[in-house]
């Protein structure tokens, strides 16, 4: 006879479906499907955190159970309807600037802005600072330390790049920049607090119309 995880196998992959396990109290997990190749798939089981709130939108996990026990159908009698996703008691935003490298090319765009903004100081000081303290924070939350010391190399490059037409405060806040971002890839905690913001450097030069970040 043939196997009974044979059998739920080729249930789980023919219907597209997934099968919720009790794993122990307060703790469950999903049984599925997973494709290797065209021609070769496995039964696989992953493990979700301990407790019954561990998938928001299901609910408690305790109170699901075979459609025969509820009152009535909670899908409908022509499965028009679904009682899922639940809907959470405190709506959340997800609307906000989080910074994300998945790719390469997302982390590249990010210190090509950090660099056009340098070779236009003094005029780009604000929005100068506020990439860099953007860099630096996800540098940080992700542990990517050497990311701030490669940065900083490149905008003390850029100083001794700087034209001698420049504007003299363009060398002040780069050098400056530099060396915060140095001190923060230290790791040390007085130079890596996440909340801290890189201010510009105040000198004889600086625009009156610079303001503190």
């Amino acid at each position: 006879m043939p196997n009974f995880c044979v059998l739920l196998h080729g249930s789980l992959k023919v219907e597209g479906m997934v099968a919720i396990v009790h794993l122990g109290p307060d703790w469950f997990g999903m049984l599925y499907s997973q494709a290797d190749s065209k021609k070769k798939s496995s039964l696989m089981m992953s493990l979700f955190e301990p407790g019954l709130d561990s998938v928001p939108w299901v609910g408690k996990l305790s109170y699901l159970g075979p459609i025969s026990d509820a009152k009535e159908n909670p899908y409908g009698e022509d499965d028009s309807k679904s009682p899922f996703p639940l809907q959470p008691k405190s709506k959340r935003s997800y609307a906000q600037n989080v910074t994300v490298w998945i790719k390469p090319s997302g982390l590249q765009t990010d210190v090509q802005k950090i660099l056009r903004n340098a070779r236009k100081l003094p005029e780009k000081t604000p929005t100068f600072y506020k990439e860099l303290n953007r860099l630096r924070k996800a540098a940080l939350a992700f542990g990517f330390l050497e990311l701030l010391k490669g940065v900083a190399d490149m905008l003390d490059r850029e100083c001794t790049l700087l034209p001698d037409t420049a504007h003299p405060d363009a060398a002040f806040q780069l050098t400056h920049a530099a060396q915060q971002l140095k001190f923060a890839s230290t790791g040390k905690p007085e130079h890596s607090v996440y909340d801290h913001n890189i201010t510009p450097l105040q000198t004889d030069f600086s625009s009156s119309s610079s303001e503190r970040l």
